[in-house]
This record gives structure tokens, sequence and C-alpha cells, in this order.
């Protein structure tokens, strides 16, 4: 199967409720982000290469990129659906849902009413410690057991949009949008700033069996304004460091550290302790502490020793009776780094590994919005290339040669070894692939 071939089947599936010219704009712009590994306009009519006057090209997309006959709440549903036989499968590994905030930096955007791009706001910026002018993002993405990568939702969103509520509303809506798409045996994984009432309520609510999060816990130099309290088996109400100091070790295991962390140490022992807690209410509106009360079904809380100086805290939902359950959990969020982290980097690369997620520019914020979404489908096509097309995952992988050790992300690879494939496609062959697909869509 040729790479062209394998992208026209992947865009007649996704995009067979749209119209003719929606259609033939989707196929054309994630060939163009392939192809130039851009999300700018501009770079994306360079390698469609049509025989036209480039203005033209950019103009239709432009066109089309805000056009109201292009449905995009339809497409993510085909999106999803597309994936959906891949994210209910349960062969005892399972599928880890990893839930992350992140967002599209511009350092010199223009907040001015009227001025730039529409709805820019100051965002937090993790990477420099401030705010800068940005738009904030909802990311969702699925990590199947064989370490093969799906992004679920990459959602843009603004505080200045009319139905915008608040941060944590917006996750609340994409886990109930995308719920009915995943299996029951998924797990849900997300880092320090989700564990809160709201969103646990959300998540029993939609019968999420299975999630782990990371806690907040205050330090002999530094307390933690944002560390919860916890409800112990015996009623006491208590912060997670006074619980976390408190436990005794269960058991321990050996773990093969990074290179960050190696410090001349091949392995490093981690004691695990865990224990039975509730989420307790308040305090709201002078509540005094006595009247308060446990919230919801019990939780495993665990404590990991040995990682750093502070202990890593999760919380995981029901009670984990024995090892083999704890040990789950924990290999569970590590795997959320690969889903998150190295997905985030991997799509902000501008240096020729990735997409350039932050360079994408539209002056409306419904341009951004699709361009974001179409920029995951690209990385949701690669991940069913993996599935259905080893064989020419290898080639491409192969076709992308650079110094130095392969990344543990094979997706650089393969994204560079697709660019490289669609960027010498000769114009006739395109022309015949894209008169092929409208023949085939008709």
């Amino acid at each position: 199967m040729e790479p062209l071939h394998a992208l026209a089947r992947f865009v007649q599936d996704l995009a067979q409720d749209q119209h003719g010219p929606q259609r033939k704009f989707i196929h054309d712009i994630l060939f163009g982000i392939l192809a130039g590994q851009s999300l700018i306009i501009a770079d994306v009519v360079r390698s469609l290469n049509e025989p036209i006057e480039p203005g033209a090209t950019e103009k239709r997309l432009s066109r089309n990129l805000n056009s109201d006959r292009l449905d995009e709440g339809r497409l993510h549903a085909r999106y999803l659906e597309m994936l959906s036989p891949h994210l209910k499968v349960n062969n005892g590994a399972g599928v880890v849902i990893g839930i992350d905030y992140t967002d599209i930096i511009r350092e010199y955007g223009d907040l001015r009413e009227g001025r730039g791009s529409e709805a820019l706001r100051r965002c937090w910026n993790g990477s420099d410690g401030h705010t800068t002018p940005g738009y904030p993002i909802v990311q969702f993405e699925a990590v199947l057991p064989s370490r093969v990568s799906l992004p679920l939702a990459y959602q843009v969103f603004s505080v200045d949009e009319p139905d915008h509520m608040s941060q944590p509303m917006e996750f609340m809506k994409a886990a109930t949008m995308l719920r009915p798409y995943l299996g029951d045996e998924t797990y849900w994984c997300f880092d320090r700033a989700f564990i809160t009432k709201r969103w646990t309520d959300t998540l029993d609510g939609l019968d999420v069996r299975h999630w782990v999060g990371r806690l907040k816990i205050s330090t002999e130099d530094r307390k933690n304004k944002a560390e919860i309290t916890l409800v112990t088996a015996k009623g006491e109400f208590k912060k997670v460091h006074e619980i976390a100091d408190g436990l005794e070790s269960r058991f321990s295991y050996e773990y093969e550290p990074t290179k960050r962390q190696r410090k001349h140490r091949k392995t490093i022992r981690i004691d695990v302790c865990h224990c039975k807690v509730w989420l307790a209410h308040g305090p709201q509106g002078g509540v005094p502490k006595r009247k308060w009360g446990k919230h919801g079904p019990v939780r495993t809380l665990i404590v990991l020793h040995g990682f750093g100086k502070a202990p890593m805290v999760l919380l995981a939902n029901g009670w984990l009776r024995t090892k083999k359950q704890i040990m789950r959990a924990i290999r569970v969020y590590r795997r959320r780094w690969l889903a998150t982290e190295e997905s985030t980097r991997g799509m902000k690369d501008r240096f020729g590994w990735g997409v350039g997620l932050e360079t994408v520019r539209a002056l409306k914020l419904r341009g951004v919005k699709r361009m974001i979404m179409l920029a995951s489908f690209v990385y949701g096509f690669m991940g069913l290339l993996r599935i259905h097309a080893p064989k020419l995952v290898t080639k491409l992988a192969k076709a992308a040669r650079a110094m130095g050790g392969e990344p543990a992300d094979p997706r650089y690879r393969i994204l560079r070894g697709l660019s490289d494939k669609l960027g010498r496609v000769y114009r006739k062959v395109f022309e015949r692939w894209r008169k092929k697909v409208a023949i085939l869509e008709a």
C-alpha cells in the first residue's frame, strides 16, 4: 500500500458525511500538512503545487476553512467512530486515556480588541512559568496496549466564547462527548490539577470504572495551598501529606530509571504504601470542620517513595486490595506520560519532526479550532497506519534517517517519512488520485 492510497482511503471514510467541496478541502489540507509538516496555509499551498496561481489556492483553502457547510461536529464524531473498535478492545493490558491541558502560545500576539487573532487571551505557559497570549487546549489521547497513540480530542477554547463557563467545564464536556466511544475497561489518567469534587462526580456519572490521578502534596520546604483534604477509614480529616507520612510500606519493586533520574544508579527501589480514603466536603461558606462529611464512593490512596525527595501520591477509583491491582494503576499512570507529554512535544516541534502546532495562523477562532482538529487527525492517521499497515510504517521509519539513536516514540520518523514520500508525488499522480477519490465518493 502506498501512502497516498492510504491517505485517500482514510479521507474517504472520514469525510463521507460532508459536502463535495469540503471533502476535497479535507483531502488537500491533510495532504498539505503531511507533505509540508506545517499548519500554515501558505506552506500547504506549496505542498499541493497546483497548476494555478498560489493565491487562488490559498483563497479556496481559507474560504473552506471558515465555511458554514463544514460540519466539524459530525467530522469529529466520524473520526471517533473509526477509532472506536480499537478503543473498546480489552486483551488484559487495557487502553489508557491520557487527559491533560496544553496551549498554543502567541508570544507576540496582540490582545487589543479588534486587533490580531480573534478571542486571543492570556494563558499559563508551563515552559516559562508565566502567562502569555495564546489559546488553551483540552487534550484527550488514547494509548493502546501495543503502545500506539491515537489522539481523541484537541479542542481549543477561549474565555471570550459565548458558551464558555470555565476550564473544568470544557474537560467535562469533552469527557461526556467521548464516553460512548470508549470501552468499560479503559483506564482514565490525569494530572494533579484534576482531582476535584466536580470532576470525580462527572466520572462517576459517566460510569467510568477505572481512573487514576496524581495529587498535589505539601513538603517540609513548601506548603501547597491546593492540597486537598481526605477522610481516612477511621473518619479522620487529614491533608494528603499527613496521611502519606503515617503510612507504612506494604511492598517494593525495582524501577529502571530514565537518563535524567539515573545518577549512576541502574535501578531505583520504589516503596509502595496504600490505604482506603474518601473525598471530603468543604469547607465552604464557613462550614465547621466537624460538619464535614465523606463524599462519594471509596478511593485508594497510593504513595510511592523513591522517585524524588517528595513522594508521588496517586488517587485511584475504588478499593484496590491486591498488589497486582495497585501495580497496574502505577503502570497505567506512567503510560499517561507517553500519551500526553510526548504527543504534545511531537506536535509542537518546528524543526522537521512535527507539524509546528503553535505556528497555526487564522484570524478567526473557528479557523484555529479546525486546523488543530485536522492536525490531530494527521496523528490519528499515523496511528491507524501502525495498526493496519506495519510494513509500510517500517519503510517510512527507515526512510527518515538521522544521526543518533532512534527515539522511543516512532511517530517522529513516521511523520518525516510520510513527508518525504508525499513531497515527491508528481502533480499528475496527485491529480489522478484526486479524481479517483471523487469518483468513489460520487
